[in-house]
């Protein structure tokens, strides 16, 4: 795959050949683009702890113990998406439903064109549909990990306080840190899966099949995106660290 026109971007580059491309070929495709768009979903955990506890108060130890239920549910939740799409696929386990199993299974030997022209025309025909449904097959099962954290924190403040209104608060937090989470799922893999769709593009030319095209953003306005999402979110955790050291000076 071609990554040369982000040499300018050296931390991208060097993500994209060093630990996407060599993460695909010996593990997956699919859990390489879960663990770099995945990534998030701590972000977002950070995120959504600094905006609740800096809207209303709760108890220290309420605190604490929240702490380590959103750390070992986003952490059970994280190994789960990636066993999903594919962290035991040299064990022959290339995931849980059939997108990440059929791109999985194709790739396995690496992001290679070559491997495309392979195959058969109603093999090309399975992965083609697989593989341009797959960002939005991993952003799908992504927001519904994140809302499984979110609803087990809410309910689990609920039942420990009854303070509905500290509920409340959290259950918005939770809302807008799956939103964020499930947002910059869908750009990061969109972003990564955009290389190989474009060769794909091409092979369906080559070959004169006719393949449903779902609708994705260019890699120029991914790349954009991903940048944007996290900057804003790295700077709004980094006012709510600064705030909250300020007040406790």
């Amino acid at each position: 795959m071609n990554f040369m026109e982000y040499r300018r971007y050296p931390v991208v580059y060097w993500l994209l050949i060093r630990v996407f491309a060599v993460m695909a070929k010996h593990i997956s495709f699919g859990f390489s683009v879960s663990v770099l768009s995945v990534m998030g979903s701590w972000f977002s955990v950070v995120y959504a702890f600094m905006l609740v506890t800096s809207f209303h108060h709760f108890p220290p130890e309420l605190v604490r113990t929240g702490i380590w239920i959103a750390g070992i549910t986003t952490g059970c939740t994280t190994l789960l998406h990636f066993i999903h799409f594919g962290l035991f696929n040299r064990l022959g386990l290339a995931g849980f439903t059939p997108v990440p199993k059929t791109v999985n299974r194709v790739l396995s030997a690496g992001l290679q064109l070559d491997t495309l022209k392979e195959l058969n025309n109603d093999a090309f025909a399975r992965f083609a549909d697989a593989y341009l449904r797959f960002p939005l097959s991993n952003t799908w099962y992504a927001f519904l990990y994140a809302t499984f954290v979110g609803m087990v924190l809410t309910i689990f403040v609920l039942v420990r306080t009854g303070d509905p209104v500290g509920s409340l608060y959290l259950f918005l937090g939770a809302v807008l840190a799956v939103g964020i989470y499930t947002l910059y799922t869908f750009l990061v893999g969109d972003f990564l899966a955009g290389p190989m769709r474009v060769l794909l593009h091409e092979e369906i030319r080559r070959r004169g099949t006719s393949i449903a095209r779902t609708k994705t953003l260019s890699m120029g306005m991914s790349f954009f995106m991903v940048v944007l999402v996290t900057t804003t979110t790295i700077c709004n955790v980094t006012a709510r660290v600064a705030v909250i050291c300020t007040y406790w000076q």
